[in-house]
């Protein structure tokens, strides 16, 4: 992953050429193996993980919290992330 952009790129106020690859099942693996990889920087996992729990508004509900849960479940494969515990802790708060 050289730039997580690939995976996922909103842009406002046009969503005609915006990237929501996030969203495709068979982008999924690649996106976890990216956080995996010792030769991404932890600053591009963050950033990455920072744009999808902070997943716009104007796309529904339903995407944001598939985003989110796309980013808890990355956790997984990037332990050291800084907004791990946030992140489990808001989802155990709407449990």
């Amino acid at each position: 992953m050289n730039d997580w952009h690939y995976f996922f790129n909103h842009v406002p106020n046009n969503l005609a050429t915006s990237t929501y690859r996030i969203f495709e099942r068979h982008y999924k693996a690649e996106i976890f193996n990216c956080f995996r990889r010792e030769d991404v920087a932890k600053e591009q996992k963050e950033d990455f993980i920072q744009a999808l729990i902070d997943f716009p508004g104007d796309c529904g509900d339903l995407y944001r919290y598939r985003a989110y849960l796309l980013a808890a479940e990355a956790l997984n494969y990037f332990p050291d992330c800084s907004l791990g515990d946030a992140i489990a802790l808001q989802i155990l708060n709407r449990a």
